[in-house]
């Protein structure tokens, strides 16, 4: 699987939307591309992706066993996006639920603001890592029905680096995340002066 996720983010663009590639399309990628070990194959299983930064798969029983999920991060001024394919190919939209972005009906609708940095599933809901509207780091949580709540937030997020990928322990449920540094050497210096984050 980590061969798909990988394959599914090298290959990003944004001609036509993200297309889920079925399985007599998907052809190896050649090994000039990319590196990998004697005997394993890499295939697109995603295509046409705009900053795609996390993958996750569902593995609980319902309507949407098996499905992909994928998050394309918010990078470079593009919204955020999640929504999912399932195994027949199927895509579906968790954010925003509204394919018209200029459309924002209820609070499952509202903004989130880049970049995702991960993305987990635990009990029908998925949970992303991103910021919040001042900058600061929050994990929001949806459902396959597009509800959301907020998990926690108001986290100290608001430098050069945001969040960053979440996973919940196997045996105790706990919830695990990190926070970036504010910046590369953790020394704020004038090279950074020009970004809004340093006067707040």
């Amino acid at each position: 699987m980590l061969a798909v996720a990988t394959a599914a983010g090298l290959f990003a663009g944004c001609v036509g939307g993200p297309t889920f590639v079925t399985t007599d399309k998907r052809v190896a990628i050649d090994r000039s591309i990319i590196e990998r070990p004697t005997g394993l194959d890499v295939t697109t299983f995603i295509s046409n992706l705009t900053t795609p930064t996390a993958i996750a798969f569902e593995t609980q029983d319902g309507p949407y066993k098996d499905a992909a999920i994928v998050v394309e991060g918010g990078i470079d001024g593009r919204e955020p996006r999640i929504f999912g394919f399932k195994p027949d190919g199927t895509r579906f939209n968790i954010f925003p639920k509204n394919t018209n972005f200029l459309i924002r009906i209820t609070e499952s609708d509202l903004p989130l603001y880049g970049p995702i940095g991960g993305v987990a599933l635990r009990d029908g809901e998925i949970f992303v890592t991103c910021r919040d509207r001042e900058g600061r780091g929050m994990i929001v949580a949806y459902t396959y029905a597009n509800q959301r709540r907020t998990v926690v937030a108001d986290l100290p997020t608001q430098g050069d680096f945001g969040m960053t990928d979440l996973a919940f322990h196997p045996t105790d449920g706990r919830l695990y995340f990190g926070l970036g540094a504010a910046t590369n050497s953790g020394v704020v210096g004038i090279d950074s002066w020009d970004q809004g984050w340093v006067r707040k």
